[in-house]
């Protein structure tokens, strides 16, 4: 909003702010009035019980409670072992090393 009034990026406001203190206070002083206002309007929707302001309210400050969407993710890995570290020559570990797989021929 501020760099459309402004007539700028706002690329440009946080590369303001980060070079000044005073800016970037307002910066922080405005998020803060805008987050008040947002925790005001989240209670008032629990208040009047609507489920969507619960649930999100749950899975932001309850997670110590369980509160928590996961997902659980199953890999079956394997891995087949046919030689020692200490075996490899500097050539296949440089090749391990940059991420490339050994091939059967320099196995």
């Amino acid at each position: 909003m501020a760099s459309k009034e402004l007539g700028c990026a706002p690329t440009t406001i946080y590369s303001r702010a980060n070079a000044n203190p005073a800016i970037r206070a307002a910066i922080d002083k405005e998020r803060g009035l805008i987050l008040d206002f947002s925790e005001h309007r989240l209670i008032e929707a629990i208040n009047r019980g609507e489920h969507t302001a619960i649930f999100f309210l749950l899975k932001c400050l309850g997670k110590e409670r369980g509160y928590v969407e996961r997902q659980e993710i199953k890999a079956e890995v394997k891995l087949e072992v046919t030689r020692g570290v200490e075996e490899l020559t500097d050539d296949e570990l440089t090749i391990i090393a940059r991420g490339g797989k050994l091939s059967a021929r320099t196995k």
